[in-house]
């Protein structure tokens, strides 16, 4: 199975890999000094504290599925059906835990200090937990495609960031970057579904 993956990532398409995946854990060294600056203390605590519920809820969504779907894709091999089966079982089966994670933010929320964009910055920790908890790296990397989702994926990051830049100036849009992070990666992830599909 292993084999198989490895086999279909050459030297340029590693390298390529890391260097992906090297950028994207750089990208949060911008965007955090920047929010510090404009948000203060209170208003960024407030965004860690829900960034972190929706982490925890996107595990729930996640269920190993990075780790099964990728051995299960990997061994199918070419057979499109079967592939075409399989991610929309994991689709169907995320879509459900979602529902059951979005309900823990809820309730979870209720032991954040209220604030006038409370609402808003529970919206965003769904929507940031459904981005984080949809993306298909594990499809990719199953049928060994891994390099062309972790670029869209990179591409969505800077954009998303540069538009987190450009709007999120004071405390009152401090939810925004909840719920931009979280839109992009969703729009991301509606991309790679739709070339998934296509390769079906």
């Amino acid at each position: 199975m292993f084999k198989r993956i490895f086999k279909q990532l050459d030297a340029a398409q590693l390298i390529q890999l890391y260097g992906i995946q090297i950028a994207t854990f750089l990208l949060p060294l911008i965007t955090i000094p920047y929010l510090a600056r404009v948000l203060g203390p209170s208003s960024l605590g407030t965004v860690a504290v829900f960034q972190s519920l929706a982490f925890y809820a996107s595990m729930i969504t996640e269920f190993g599925f990075a780790l099964s779907g990728v051995r299960r894709a990997a061994m199918i091999g070419d057979d499109k059906s079967q592939l075409s089966g399989l991610l929309s079982s994991v689709t169907l089966a995320k879509v459900l835990l979602s529902i059951l994670a979005s309900v823990i933010i809820v309730l979870l929320s209720g032991v954040v200090p209220r604030t006038p964009e409370h609402a808003w910055f529970v919206c965003g920790a769904i929507l940031y937990s459904l981005g984080q908890s949809f993306n298909l790296v594990w499809f990719y990397q199953g049928i060994g495609q891994l390099p062309k989702a972790t670029f869209t994926e990179l591409l969505g990051k800077i954009v998303g960031m540069l538009i987190l830049v450009a709007v999120v100036k004071s405390q009152s849009t401090a939810f925004l970057a909840l719920v931009i992070p979280g839109a992009t990666m969703l729009s991301v992830t509606a991309v790679l579904y739709c070339h998934a599909y296509r390769l079906f």
